[in-house]
């Protein structure tokens, strides 16, 4: 996700956060729970590519035998949303103000996450919006 908020000093990548999240959830939901406390407390960044100083935030498309949930964050910030039907995520923000549930560190009610945490000129390049 290419967002709008400054990286911190060098925190989990978003692989770091996946493989936690697996090896500590037996539900989709724990593992939204899982991934959201080390969102929080550990916080998320470094460097993602190998040549290049790429760093970005993480989507997750979290799914058990009876529940799927996106889960999209920016920073330390968070909004989850469960899936209804069909989803899919890119490196595009997508849940706006129909999430589920969102960071408490977020004041304000009825927030569009994506209109306030994506950096849409980076989005656009990318050609995320396209694949969503």
């Amino acid at each position: 996700m290419f967002t709008n908020q400054r990286q911190g000093p060098p925190a989990l990548l978003g692989m770091d956060i996946l493989r936690l999240a697996l090896e500590r959830s037996k539900t989709a939901k724990e593992a939204v729970d899982n991934i959201i406390y080390f969102i929080e407390r550990y916080g998320q960044g470094g460097k993602c590519g190998y040549t290049k100083n790429l760093k970005y935030h993480n989507s997750f498309l979290i799914a058990d035998f009876e529940n799927a949930w996106v889960l999209e964050t920016a920073g330390i910030y968070w909004a989850f949303q469960k899936v209804k039907d069909v989803r899919s995520i890119s490196n595009a923000l997508s849940i706006r103000n129909d999430y589920d549930m969102k960071s408490k560190m977020i004041k304000r009610e009825g927030i569009d996450f994506k209109k306030e945490f994506e950096n849409q000129l980076i989005t656009k390049f990318a050609c995320g919006n396209f694949r969503q």
